[in-house]
C-alpha cells in the first residue's frame, strides 16, 4: 500500500491530506474558536471529528502518529491518529522564534523545526534540528525564503521553498549539508508552495486569477511513500 502525505500552510490554518494508494481518504485542518484544536473529516464520507487541542500537525514518517505543538508551550507533542496516548518529545528554548513547521527525518528520531519571526516583514526563516528525548537544538541560522513554503526535497538531506530575489518568486533548494542554495524554477513566477504532484516529482504552486493552479516544476523525482 502506498501512502503520500500533502501539507499546505499559512500563517493562519494548516491542512493535511493523506492520500492512500492514489485515494484522498482523510484531511485534517485547524479551526481557532477561542483555543486552537485540529480536527479531521474523512473524504470517503463522515463527520468532521476533533483529533487533538494542538497546531502544526504533522504525521510521523510511518503515518501511524501525529506531531504537534500546544498553544503556550515551547515543546513538541506526538499522539496516535485518533489524538490519544499524548506524550511531549521535545523542548525548545523559549527565545526561539514561532514555529510553522515540523519535518521529521527518516530515522525517526530528529525533527526540523521551521520558524519565523512573526513581526518582521522579511522574507526570512530559521531551522533547528531538534533530537527527540533532548533539550533545545542545533541551530541552522537564518536563511532567505518563506517559512510556511518549507518542505523536504529529498527527506533529511534538503528542502524546498520560495524565495524572491531581484523581485521574481520561484523555487529553491536547500542542501541541509553543505547550506548550498540552487534555484529550481524561473521566470516571472511567481512559484510558491512546493509539494509533491502526480509522478512523485515536486509541484509548486502558482497563483492565478481566481484561485491556484499547478505548474509542474523541472526537478529530479523523489520517492513516493
Amino acid at each position: 500500500m502506498s501512502k503520500e502525505i500533502y501539507i499546505s500552510s499559512t500563517p493562519h490554518e494548516t491542512r493535511l491530506a493523506i492520500v492512500e494508494n492514489d485515494a484522498l481518504t482523510e484531511i485534517y485542518y485547524e479551526r481557532v474558536f477561542g483555543k486552537v484544536e485540529t480536527w479531521s473529516v474523512p473524504t470517503l464520507g463522515g463527520n468532521p471529528k476533533r483529533v487533538l487541542a494542538g497546531f502544526i500537525v504533522t504525521p510521523t514518517p510511518d503515518g501511524n502518529s501525529l506531531y504537534f505543538i500546544k498553544e503556550g508551550t515551547r515543546a513538541i507533542y506526538r499522539a496516535d491518529r485518533t489524538g490519544m496516548g499524548e506524550e511531549q518529545v521535545a523542548v525548545f528554548d523559549p527565545n526561539t522564534p514561532r514555529a510553522v513547521r515540523i519535518l521529521p527525518y527518516p530515522d525517526g528520531k530528529r525533527l526540523l523545526l521551521v520558524t519565523e519571526n512573526g513581526i518582521s516583514t522579511r522574507e526570512n526563516f530559521h531551522p533547528y534540528v531538534v533530537e527527540l528525548g533532548k533539550p533545545g537544538g542545533a541551530d541552522l541560522g537564518e536563511l532567505s525564503g518563506e517559512a510556511t513554503d518549507v518542505v523536504w526535497s529529498e527527506a533529511g538531506k534538503s528542502v524546498l521553498f520560495g524565495r524572491t530575489v531581484n523581485g521574481l518568486t520561484n523555487i529553491w533548494k536547500l542542501d541541509l549539508g553543505n547550506e548550498e542554495m540552487t534555484q529550481v524554477t524561473f521566470g516571472p513566477g511567481p512559484d510558491r508552495s512546493p509539494m509533491p504532484c502526480c509522478g512523485s516529482r515536486r509541484c509548486p504552486w502558482k497563483p492565478v486569477r481566481g484561485g491556484w493552479s499547478a505548474r509542474r516544476a523541472k526537478s529530479p523525482p523523489c520517492a513516493r511513500r
